[in-house]
């Protein structure tokens, strides 16, 4: 253990990196330009594996076990929201969230195949089936992080740079991504599931504006920033209809 997290006080003191990246992307590394510069990246790299969380938990174990600066990687928000986890579920928003988790994960499992997580060729854009499985966990769990952080805070829900605003921007572009390949996908259906899941994730964007009125102008580390954007380039050329579902920006 002590051997990691020196480990990770070494990789985080890199300049380079882009501090908290990690906290409002879609989690797609395969398609970001900004995985050089992502120290959850690097850091599950180095573990041979993992999730976001595990980066959560060992940057919190080093800050605690040293001053050398690693504070400055820690989120107090995100820290107390997911010490509160498990508190939040029944409000209203993160149910509208979960609704759509469970009838998206129905509605995929009827079709002929399952979609892929990822893309086979990253060379390429994956296609709206696996937009809509990749994205509809996801979704719920913005919801819950920034249901969770407004929860901590009250005024956070109305701040311009609060943990609360940046998730529920996240969530925002993933409930968008969502609603285009849902519509690309709507002409073959068999039934009118995916215009009902559409008109859902109409309902969560409008509930998340509500909510947390900033989130759409809420400029996320790297992506938003025009001197780091410009690395989104690398993104695959994409197909006129899906075009805007990799647009990282608002």
């Amino acid at each position: 253990m002590a051997a990691d997290l020196a480990r990770l006080r070494t990789l985080s003191a890199d300049p380079a990196l882009v501090p908290q990246v990690y906290d409002y992307c879609d989690q797609w590394c395969e398609y970001c330009g900004l995985t050089d510069r992502c120290l959850a990246l690097r850091w599950v790299q180095a573990r041979g594996g993992g999730e976001l969380a595990d980066l959560y938990r060992d940057l919190a174990a080093a800050a605690r076990a040293s001053d050398n600066g690693l504070h400055a990687s820690l989120n107090p928000a995100i820290m107390a929201a997911l010490a509160a986890a498990g508190t939040h579920f029944g409000d209203p928003l993160e149910g509208l969230a979960r609704e759509y988790a469970a009838r998206t994960h129905m509605f995929l499992r009827s079709l002929d195949q399952e979609p892929p997580a990822t893309a086979d060729d990253e060379s390429r854009p994956p296609g709206a089936r696996a937009v809509v499985a990749r994205y509809h966990l996801l979704l719920a769990a913005k919801i819950f992080r920034a249901v969770a952080a407004a929860a901590i805070d009250p005024a956070a829900s109305s701040s311009a740079t609060s943990d609360a605003t940046g998730t529920a921007k996240a969530a925002l572009l993933v409930a968008g991504r969502s609603r285009l390949a849902l519509a690309d996908m709507a002409p073959a259906a068999r039934d009118s599931r995916p215009a009902d899941l559409i008109a859902l994730l109409q309902r969560i964007e409008a509930e998340l504006v509500r909510r947390f009125p900033l989130a759409p102008s809420f400029e996320r580390p790297g992506f938003d920033a025009p001197r780091v954007s410009a690395a989104e380039r690398r993104r695959p050329a994409m197909s006129p209809s899906l075009v805007s579902i990799y647009r990282e920006t608002a």
